[in-house]
Order: C-alpha cells, then structure tokens, then sequence
C-alpha cells in the first residue's frame, strides 16, 4: 500500500509597527513568514514532487488609519529543491525497477512584490464583490463556487 508522508512547519507574524514603538506612525506593518514542507510516497521510494522545500518571505507596508489607500512590500526568498528530496521510479524497456532523481529540479529564486490599494468610496468593494459574484454563477453554470458576502 501507498501512503502519504507528509511533514510541515510554518510560522507567520503580522505586527502593527506602531505598538512596537510610540516613534513610527500609525499604519506601519511587517510582516515575516517562514515555511518548511518535506514529503513521500511510503511503501515506494518515489519523493512528493509537488512540495517546495523552503520559502522566507519579509514584508513591509503601510495602510492609510481611514483605510483609504496602502502600499505594501515583500521579498519572498524559495529555496532550492535537493535531488535526494526528489527521487522518481521508473521502469526500463526489460522492466527492471530504477530510482532515479528527478530532472528538473527548481534552482532557488528571490521574488519582489509591490502591491497596493486605493478605495474611491466605500461602495465600490461591494460592487466589485457582487459583480465577480454575478459573473462566477452565470458564465460558469454547473462549477461550485464561494459566494462573495458583504
């Protein structure tokens, strides 16, 4: 029998920078998050290829205190996948079991976002909320979907 064996960590911090220090104005945020996934296929020694072994992300923003407008950004560091974390079964042409590592393994790589929003009136969330809503139920008949609430 197959099994899943699947192990995790992850760890998220959300602070609101002023009520670390009178000095910074309100709205500051940072934000960490650090995360730790390993897995495979008990009964076989084939690896789960699907999991990224390691991702950082470091983030700062600020958020209008009228929750008018915000700006927000974040570095996101993914860590590179090793090949004995990788390991495929395969079958020669004389069916003879081979455990290879995979191929195409993901190198590292640092991402840089810079996101933000503004709000023209308080209404227009709503709007923008039913619409997507609309469009979900009636152009897509037959696929479940998470309703919008207000």
């Amino acid at each position: 029998m197959i099994a899943l064996e699947f192990q995790a960590w992850n760890s998220l911090a959300k602070v609101n920078l002023e009520q670390v220090s009178s000095a910074i104005p309100q709205g500051w945020k940072f934000l960490a998050n650090l995360g730790y996934a390993k897995g495979k296929l008990s009964g076989t020694e084939a690896s789960l290829l699907s999991i990224q072994p390691i991702k950082v992300i470091l983030g700062i923003g600020y958020e209008d205190p009228n929750d008018l407008w915000g700006i927000n950004a974040k570095a996101s560091y993914l860590g590179a996948k090793k090949a004995k974390d990788a390991q495929i079964v395969q079958y020669t042409a004389n069916f003879e079991r081979e455990v290879k590592s995979y191929p195409y393994l993901n190198n590292s790589a640092v991402l840089f976002d810079l996101y933000g929003f503004y709000k023209v009136n308080k209404k227009i969330s709503h709007y923008e909320q039913d619409f997507i809503t609309y469009l979900i139920a009636n152009i897509t008949p037959g696929i479940p979907y998470v309703a919008l609430t207000k």
